[in-house]
């Protein structure tokens, strides 16, 4: 990785040669905060209908088209406290770069205006692709997962929605809208990314030149969720799902360095992340309490996420026994050929993760806002020199924080 530094913009260069593409990504860091989440998912909407130089989807559809079929889009990322607006392009290696970073400020810089306001048949098209992209993630499986998620974390900026809030769109027109959209221009840190070639290393930085403009005050940034002591909240709602589900949030031990972090992700995987885990072989095998159960990281966040789906019955005996496993791993170290099991599997997600351009970003993205070297080999030998001495510890500083219970239609039954 290499990087270039300004105080208003900072690139990076992650080498790339052993794909068919290049990618460009620029990253627009925003506090996560209320106030204006349907506002920058709408963004995000608005700048997929069109610009002055391109006014509609389809001449958009046909620059693209003449760039070799590149795939382009923004997009909005939560991201621990911040909310990451995203523009990006994939093309293939013989497009010319000039023309796909004059293509992204066209889009950014040169939006459909009329008189210091966003065109409004422009917005009101927009908030309906934004209303049917939200009637969507209701009815994906995730989407109760998310929100299960959202309600633990309650208190922080990650229980903000990234995606927007259906309520919020009568509020905005396109005056507002565009007044939000300069002060992002002018206060939030932009983030450029290439992945490409090495003697094309310095595309990162002509993208950031080509995008930023004068800034006033910079938002200031809080990038992870810290812990919250406090007494274990709980929460229960209903929800057209088929199934109930319960969601544990647990605070884990704090740091942003790869040791703590690997510590932390191998616990984590040995209580959730397969089907031969603790909590799958002790709620779901042994005591038949739950259809499914599992573990994850929330990234940025400092926490672990237990879901199980069960019973609405069951809910407090599967919670007991989610924290007897917790306190198990705590109690007694992991034996050598589970953790060396673990570890292999984390090497392997994280190679497979190597294979793909977006997850190369991701990775990237997460470490240059927690202020690491971002260099995948660190992340390979921190994993690789945790011990069961650092699992234990790591379980012993889990804290259940929240537990929340949606329950699902079977309850009615």
């Amino acid at each position: 990785m290499t990087k270039r530094h300004q105080k208003n913009w900072r690139s990076f260069f992650l080498e790339g040669s052993k794909f068919k593409t290049d990618l460009y990504a620029a990253v627009f860091r925003l506090p996560s905060c209320r106030e204006n989440a349907t506002k920058t998912a709408l963004l995000a909407q608005l700048f997929l209908l069109g610009c002055k130089r391109y006014p509609s989807v389809q001449a958009l559809e046909r620059k693209a088209e003449e760039m070799y079929g590149a795939l382009w889009d923004i997009s909005v990322v939560q991201k621990g406290a911040e909310t990451l607006l995203i523009l990006s392009a994939q093309t293939l290696r013989c497009v010319s770069k000039q023309e796909v970073i004059s293509f992204l400020r066209e889009i950014w810089l040169s939006p459909l205006v009329q008189e210091e306001a966003f065109k409004q048949e422009q917005v009101e098209a927009a908030k309906e692709k934004l209303l049917q992209r939200l009637a969507l993630l209701q009815d994906d499986k995730r989407y109760a997962a998310k929100k299960s998620c959202m309600e633990l974390l309650e208190g922080t900026p990650m229980a903000v929605c990234a995606d927007g809030y259906p309520q919020d769109l009568d509020k905005i027109d396109g005056r507002g809208l565009y007044a939000y959209y300069q002060e992002v221009k002018e206060r939030a840190q932009l983030l450029t990314f290439f992945c490409g070639e090495e003697s094309e290393k310095q595309t990162a930085a002509e993208l950031a030149k080509a995008l930023c403009q004068e800034q006033k005050e910079m938002y200031s940034y809080d990038t992870q969720i810290k812990m919250q002591p406090q007494e274990v909240k709980y929460g229960k709602a209903e929800e057209k799902i088929a199934q109930s589900r319960m969601a544990m949030l647990f605070w884990l031990q704090a740091g942003t360095d790869y040791e703590t972090e690997a510590a932390n992700r191998c616990a984590v995987t040995m209580l959730g992340g397969s089907g031969d885990s603790m909590l799958f072989q002790t709620i779901r095998e042994e005591k038949g309490l739950c259809y499914y159960v599992g573990a994850k990281m929330i990234p940025m966040a400092n926490c672990m996420l237990a879901e199980a789906g069960i019973a609405a019955q069951d809910a407090e005996r599967a919670q007991k026994e989610t924290e007897n496993t917790v306190r198990q791993l705590a109690e007694e170290k992991p034996s050598y050929t589970k953790l060396r099991q673990t570890k292999s599997m984390l090497l392997r997600q994280l190679e497979d993760a190597q294979e793909e351009q977006f997850s190369c970003l991701d990775m990237m993205v997460e470490d240059v806002l927690l202020g690491r070297s971002a260099e995948v080999q660190d992340r390979k030998r921190a994993i690789r020199k945790v011990n069961a001495a650092a699992v234990k510890r790591a379980a012993k500083q889990m804290r259940l924080s929240a537990v929340y219970l949606l329950c699902g239609q079977e309850a009615e039954q």
